[in-house]
């Protein structure tokens, strides 16, 4: 990654003979441990060198019953991805054509169950079993640095800012050369958990920037079954 964006993460000094203050993540943790039936739209554009992909998505979460319905446009085309438990379906309703896969796809599976809050999901997880410091900058905002197990893996050390108020701020992982490899800030915070997520890593000696920016959560006490049992009786079948 380049200098600049190095230069944005540079050891904070700490307070001379100030006690670090008392934070916390500010709720976040009890909010995502909430959000397990709920609808959530957001729009992603990632930019890597010259090319520019904006894509908005549309997610209905039934963890309740391991259900997930995702629903991906541009200006043109249209996709649905439906996973149930250990199955996915694939949908092109411009086309009116679909796809069902079962347990052997398991990895596709995965690929679509990602979380676009997984990185502050694993923040109770890191401070309660990883060692790690902790420090004031002048800002009053707490670094904390969370030391992983050396097993080989391509990730060292994630270090945390979080300011006065309990907000994460920025997320960044190190190589075992100490190298910055991945940068996340967030910002726009709502009911304690923010409504804009940029990303920046490194991929093939480019710099790659996904950008999230979330339209609205919405907690959902029912969801109709249509959402995750379709009628596809009009559609062909590419099985």
């Amino acid at each position: 990654m380049n200098k600049i964006i190095l230069l944005v993460f540079l050891l904070p000094l700490l307070i001379g003979g100030e006690e670090p203050a008392d934070f916390s993540f500010s709720g976040i943790s009890e909010q995502l441990i909430g959000l397990r039936n709920y609808s959530i739209s957001y729009i992603t554009t990632v930019n890597s060198g010259d090319d520019i992909n904006t894509l908005y998505y549309r997610i209905f979460e039934n963890a309740d019953k391991g259900m997930r319905r995702i629903e991906v446009n541009t200006i043109e085309m249209r996709n649905i991805f439906i996973s149930r438990n250990d199955s996915l379906i694939l949908i092109n309703p411009m086309v009116k054509e679909y796809a069902y896969q079962t347990d052997n796809s398991a990895n596709i599976i995965d690929m679509f169950n990602t979380d676009i809050f997984e990185s502050l999901r694993i923040l109770d997880y890191l401070h309660e079993n990883k060692e790690h410091t902790e420090m004031i900058d002048r800002d009053g905002k707490k670094q904390i640095r969370y030391i992983l197990d050396d097993n080989g893996t391509t990730i060292s050390d994630i270090v945390i800012l979080i300011n006065s108020i309990g907000e994460i701020e920025m997320m960044e992982a190190y190589n075992n050369e100490q190298k910055l490899v991945l940068q996340t800030v967030f910002y726009g915070y709502v009911e304690k958990l923010p409504r804009n997520i940029v990303t920046k890593t490194e991929y093939n000696e480019t710099i790659v920037t996904e950008e999230i920016r979330i339209i609205d959560i919405l907690p959902m006490d029912s969801m109709p079954d249509t959402l995750f049992y379709p009628q596809l009786s009009e559609y062909k079948n590419l099985m």
